[in-house]
């Protein structure tokens, strides 16, 4: 179960999220998406973020960075972001495993507003030629 605890004092637990969305993305879109780039992913290092809602309304958006001698999961196993990841024999994960824990990655969260949940959300998620009509 995950924690997060914010700067404020304030912790939630995984359970306490409403909603959650699983938001993957290639590395030139951070640039695209403004608020990726304002919330500091470094998109070599990173290629999913999750938005969570709780029931009182607050939004989360949390991620995770691997190590910059690491690099991400996909250029290990040299593969696309969202493939089968045929590379993934049981000796790979076990090496991967092994680097993650003497070289962890970071982990960030941060409070964010409806807006900017539901920017990064539609950004994403709809497909490119409606993002003007969306406003986006």
């Amino acid at each position: 179960m995950k924690i997060f605890k914010l700067d404020d004092g304030r912790v939630f637990n995984e359970p306490d999220f409403e909603e959650t969305w699983d938001v993957d993305f290639e590395a030139d879109e951070v640039g695209e998406v403004r608020v990726l780039s304002e919330l500091g992913i470094d998109a070599s290092l990173c290629s999913s973020v999750t938005i969570g809602k709780t029931g009182d309304g607050t939004f989360l958006a949390w991620w995770k960075e691997e190590h910059p001698e690491i690099g991400s999961y996909e250029e290990y196993f040299g593969c696309e972001p969202n493939s089968l990841y045929a590379a993934r024999t049981p000796d790979r994960l076990s090496e991967w495993d092994k680097l993650n824990e003497r070289i962890p990655p970071t982990f960030y969260f941060e409070e964010i507003t409806r807006r900017v949940a539901f920017e990064i959300i539609a950004s994403l998620w709809i497909p490119k030629e409606f993002h003007e009509e969306a406003g986006l």
